[in-house]
């Protein structure tokens, strides 16, 4: 399973305070999984924004989720919850920010072509030529991984795990 996100560090909420991107919405996050590891942290993704609005918004769309809620790093209780959370043992935290576009882009071409030509295959008509390629990009919406393919004037959006249960 692939795990394209960076664990959250000190200097990352350093950072995100520096630019006023107080509100962090956190859900669950399976693709934490270690397989080789005894113990089990649960996952947690955390998207930062600057604006609570748009946090609402992504809170909306995670309602579902028992893990959701908005942390504000400017109210003190929630800053050390996080705190807690990041130096416990009971929670693996990470950022909603992929690691690097180019090596995430290297895994998907080395790893995924077989199952991508597949997925094209059986879910559109499209009738692509050896000679021809499809782009491929990520896209992070509400936390969730989408694997966006562009072939000519064609366009699908679909969840990378859907790639990845091919």
């Amino acid at each position: 399973m692939l795990q394209p996100f960076v664990k959250l560090q000190q200097p990352f909420i350093d950072k995100l305070v520096e630019l006023k991107k107080y509100y962090l919405v956190a859900q669950s996050y399976a693709r934490n999984d270690d397989h080789f590891s005894d113990t089990k942290k649960q996952g947690i993704l955390l998207s930062d924004y600057d604006d609570e609005g748009l946090a609402k918004i992504h809170l909306n769309a995670v309602s579902h989720d028992k893990y959701a809620c908005i942390l504000d790093l400017r109210k003190a209780a929630h800053y050390k919850k996080l705190q807690a959370m990041m130096l416990g043992d009971q929670y693996e935290l990470f950022w909603c920010i992929v690691k690097s576009a180019a090596a995430l882009k290297k895994k998907l071409d080395a790893g995924y072509k077989g199952k991508i030509r597949n997925w094209i295959e059986k879910n559109t008509h499209w009738d692509i030529k050896a000679s021809e390629s499809v782009l491929t990009q990520f896209e992070v919406r509400f936390g969730e991984l989408f694997l966006i393919l562009k072939w000519r004037t064609q366009k699908a959006s679909l969840k990378f795990e859907e790639i990845e249960r091919t």
